[in-house]
């Protein structure tokens, strides 16, 4: 039977001439495989057009059976979008927007594995979802980073933050600080520590007033995503990330 699904578009891949699969996170029931038209014709193409990365999104998906892919039936825009009803979703409309809208898609297409329901983790997508749709210049170079920190708490491998202080060093294999360095290679220097200390405080309240420059803000992404692929077997190289690397000069 067909049941009401609440999603935010993920990654879409070429199933066959005909259709694609979209990875979706829906509030009813975490990660769902959604089989989407590739043609031509102007439905299909309204419906790639809201389900672009990161796009909130409603439709009919039948779910019944044994089924891992959903065929899906009336798309429209979310909740958070109606108000686009009849044109492409905000996140389309910029090329910087959509690039790391592409890049926070791809990864927790890679990360958000669960195929159940979790309320703390839709309410925390969602709302990144609306931030990034209404953030300015410097909290849309931010976003990536204010993800990936906020995002550990969800995940259940945020560091222990209580146990910073001055002059430590993370270690990122056990997410603790520590007064001297651990035996093995991956830990922050203490100048890192405390930047990683600092950023522990990001949201989408306060990201405007980090001030990072292109190659800051992109070491900091190296060391995040380090520190992910100690902890989440599934982290995967993350094809985005080239783009993303090459924006926000300032």
């Amino acid at each position: 039977m067909y049941e009401a699904l609440e999603c935010i578009a993920l990654r879409t891949v070429k199933y066959n001439d005909r259709y694609s699969i979209l990875a979706a996170y829906s509030r009813q029931a975490g990660r769902v495989a959604l089989l989407v038209p590739a043609s031509a014709t102007a439905s299909a193409a309204r419906i790639r057009a809201l389900t672009m990365p990161l796009s909130r999104f409603d439709c009919m998906a039948l779910t019944g059976g044994h089924r891992e892919i959903f065929n899906i039936k009336d798309v429209r825009p979310g909740v958070a979008d109606s108000a686009m009803a009849g044109r492409l979703p905000s996140l389309a409309m910029g090329p910087v927007k959509s690039a790391v809208a592409m890049f926070a898609a791809e990864l927790l297409s890679a990360i958000v594995l669960e195929q159940t329901a979790d309320q703390h983790m839709w309410a925390f997508l969602e709302q990144m979802c609306s931030a990034l749709r209404g953030a300015n210049a410097v909290e849309t170079a931010n976003f990536h980073i204010c993800l990936l920190m906020r995002l550990q708490y969800f995940l259940g491998i945020e560091p222990d933050w209580s146990t910073y202080r001055p002059g430590s060093v993370m270690d990122l294999a056990d997410g603790v600080f520590r007064m001297s360095p651990p035996v093995h290679s991956h830990f922050l220097s203490p100048e890192e520590s405390s930047a990683a200390f600092r950023l522990s405080r990001i949201n989408t309240r306060t990201w405007r007033v980090f001030a990072m420059s292109r190659a800051a803000r992109n070491r900091i992404l190296d060391r995040i995503l380090e520190y992910y692929r100690l902890h989440l077997p599934s982290m995967a190289d993350l094809q985005s990330i080239s783009v993303l690397r090459s924006m926000f000069d300032f």
